[in-house]
């Protein structure tokens, strides 16, 4: 029972390791995170750097997020994503 509870212990301590990308502002260059740039009065440059493990699909949705934010903040109630572009490691 003793070395079935340390395994599992083990498992939980490796999971903790491997912490998932959490939705958030950017803190630092080698940071996962979001960051926008204002490129004109109403439009914007939306990024979202993931984490380790940070799925792609989980990235652009944070990105997504993250310009829907940006455009309730600027009193609008829809916006279009111009371009798009992924890079992966």
């Amino acid at each position: 029972m003793k070395q079935g509870l340390a395994s599992v212990a083990a498992c939980l301590l490796l999971a903790a390791c491997a912490t998932p990308t959490v939705y958030g502002p950017r803190t630092g260059p080698n940071a996962s995170g979001f960051s926008e740039m204002r490129i004109e009065a109403d439009r914007f440059r939306v990024s979202y750097t993931g984490g380790n493990g940070a799925s792609p699909d989980q990235v652009a949705d944070y990105a997504l997020l993250r310009a829907a934010e940006i455009t309730v903040a600027q009193g609008y109630d829809w916006y279009r994503v111009v371009e798009q572009f992924t890079q992966g490691t």
